[in-house]
């Protein structure tokens, strides 16, 4: 695996335990960091004289023309506690996109659903933004867990896009930790 020492251009708190990284690429690499919604990055980085691989999911679109991906401390995670830390003009080695789990473009009109839960989100908003963009006429339904609306990831994000796609994008939310008076959150199989 070959991998890219890239520049941070941006860091950006999603939730109070998850941070987006944006990566600047270099005009000369843009052509090998191509990449399909789904894909997702290889960081690499020396933590503690230790050298740490993590992959994370493209959470930016391809048309969006920038590379992002989301990542969430856990306990005692070795390379999510160091992204925490990471900031803009920081340097990672980062290897080209990869992956199968991708989104092959409809010429017809669709209907796609969509479950996540957690950070899990990363690839699907990836997906439901390049659906959404490039598929005129399919529409897309997300159900997306979380404990509460504080945790959850690009939150705003999805209600912008629901708010700009109207019946295209459909979004239910379900929260394991606190409750949203007098709204429905699951979707029902007619609204899919």
């Amino acid at each position: 695996m070959e991998f890219h020492k890239l520049t941070i251009q941006q860091v950006t708190k999603v939730t109070p335990q998850a941070v987006e990284i944006r990566f600047d690429i270099p005009q000369e690499l843009v052509s090998d960091f191509n990449y399909q919604s789904g894909q997702y990055l290889t960081l690499k980085a020396t933590i503690d004289g230790k050298e740490v691989r993590r992959a994370y999911s493209l959470s930016s679109a391809p048309h969006e023309n920038h590379w992002s991906v989301v990542v969430k401390a856990v306990e005692n995670g070795v390379f999510s506690n160091y992204a925490m830390t990471l900031r803009a003009g920081d340097q990672l080695d980062v290897a080209a996109p990869e992956g199968l789990f991708v989104h092959e473009k409809s010429t017809n009109a669709q209907t796609y659903l969509g479950v996540a839960a957690g950070s899990g989100i990363t690839p699907i908003i990836s997906i439901i933004k390049t659906i959404l963009e490039t598929e005129p006429d399919s529409k897309f339904a997300l159900i997306y867990g979380n404990q509460s609306i504080s945790q959850t990831i690009y939150f705003e994000q999805i209600n912008d896009l629901q708010d700009q796609f109207g019946d295209r994008f459909i979004v239910r939310y379900s929260f394991s930790r606190e409750e949203r008076d007098g709204e429905l959150l699951v979707a029902s199989q007619k609204e899919i």
